[in-house]
Parts: C-alpha cells; structure tokens; sequence
C-alpha cells in the first residue's frame, strides 16, 4: 500500500484503505512506514481526522486513537490543530522520545488510552510470533506473580516484567521501545492501584488466560483478553484517582 507521490508541504494526501483486523497498528505501521521511506516528508500536512478515515476505511475514533501513538512516538506533531510530519520522526525513532512526551502529557488516563490502543495489538503479534525464548520468559514472569500473589508489591514488579516480555514477543522493534518507555512512566500508578484495590486475583487471571492464548497461538483470543484487562486497569486506576482531589483523569 502507497500513499502515492511526493508532495509538497501543506497539501492533502490520499491514503489507501486500511484491512479491519488490527486496524490501529496497521495504520501506525502504514503512516510510519510512509514516512520512513520519504513519501511523506518533514513539514507534510495529513488530511484532517475524518477525511483520514474515510480514505482509509475506518472509523474516525481509530484514526485517533492511532494518530496519538503516532504523536507520542515524535513521527507527528499538531500545529494550529492541523496534524505534519515532524522532524523528530525523520530522524528516528528514540525511546527517550516518547518517555518525554509521556512525563510531559497530560494525565496518566491519557496514558492508559494508549495502553488499550497498542497492548491488544501487541499481545495478537505475540500470538503468531512468540518463539519458544518468548513463551519460556512469559511463563517465568507468570510463575513469579503466581510466587509473589501475597507480597503486591513483588506481584507488581513481575506485572510489569510480564507485559514487556509480551512486547518483546511482538517482534515489532518500534512498539517494544514504546511500551518500555510507557511502562517505565506507568511502574508506580499500576503498583499503586494493585496495593489499594483487589484487582491482584484479576489480574493473575488475566495474565494466565493471555499468556495460555499466546501459547496456543490464538490472535483474536490474546488480543480480546488483554484488552480487557487494560479496560479493567483503567477502571480501578480511575475510582482511585477520582477519590484523590486535585489528580487528572
């Protein structure tokens, strides 16, 4: 799929239509892949959010959704509420990039949204990616919640040892470096909700039933699991910041 030629800055594109199944990380891959290889340049303008999706078959909340991982990562950026190519994206990809942006952007919530958008994606990936390397790390990150389900904080620090073995699994460089960095901002808020709520036998679930569908090699399974867990995360993240006066949501 091809954007087409060269244009000049400010001008509209046209996008090709995107397949649905993993429809958000398709177009995070088309449009970084476009700029990548130059048929999008530093200081082009993409098309505004509902042109976008309709050039690309999809609805406007995933052409959002995507766009901001896009926005995060350095590849766009937003001026007078118009979408370019930036100049960080140009010239590639860093992972303190994106912890940057995310200890600069509003809002952890903010952060969560991101979460549910690459997550899923990744944890399909894992499922028809993971080599035997991969499943033994997940299975070890499983067996130490599972040791530690009794000490939250241990519980948490294999939590999160487990959701980066998942990205490793993805083999997708680009969204791996992404979620080191999210995570890294995410340790203590996820560690947080953990201690002050009971989503610690959830969670195990979840992370079994996830870890039990990417062994099986089951994409839509790893992918409908993980995302909801990410929503059951953001939910208890949501009832404890709502008690806390003065936290974003």
């Amino acid at each position: 799929m091809h954007c087409g030629q060269r244009i000049d800055s400010g001008v509209t594109m046209e996008f090709g239509k995107i397949e649905r199944e993993g429809v958000s990380e398709k177009i995070i891959e088309y449009i970084k892949n476009e700029i990548i290889s130059g048929a999008l340049k530093s200081g082009d303008r993409l098309p505004p959010e509902d042109a976008l999706a309709e050039q690309m078959g999809v609805g406007r909340g995933t052409i959002r959704e995507a766009l901001k991982v896009l926005f995060y990562t350095g590849f766009l950026e937003k001026r007078n509420n118009r979408t370019f190519v930036s100049d960080r994206g140009i010239k590639g990809f860093k992972n303190s990039d994106v912890t940057e942006a995310i200890h600069h952007y509003e809002g952890y919530m903010e952060i969560i949204e991101v979460r549910r958008v690459i997550e899923p994606e990744l944890a399909a990936l894992a499922a028809s990616r993971a080599t035997p390397e991969h499943i033994v790390a997940l299975q070890k990150s499983l067996d130490d919640m599972e040791n530690w389900k009794d000490n939250l904080d241990k519980f948490s620090l294999y939590d999160n040892t487990f959701h980066l073995a998942l990205s490793r699994a993805a083999g997708n460089t680009l969204f791996d470096e992404i979620m080191k960095s999210i995570q890294k901002v995410m340790k203590n808020n996820v560690s947080m909700v953990i201690r002050s709520s009971n989503i610690a036998p959830r969670s195990m679930e979840y992370h079994r039933k996830i870890f039990e569908a990417i062994k099986a090699g089951d994409m839509a399974k790893a992918k409908r699991v993980t995302l909801s867990h990410i929503i059951d995360v953001e939910k208890e993240m949501r009832k404890l910041y709502t008690k806390e006066e003065g936290k974003e949501i």
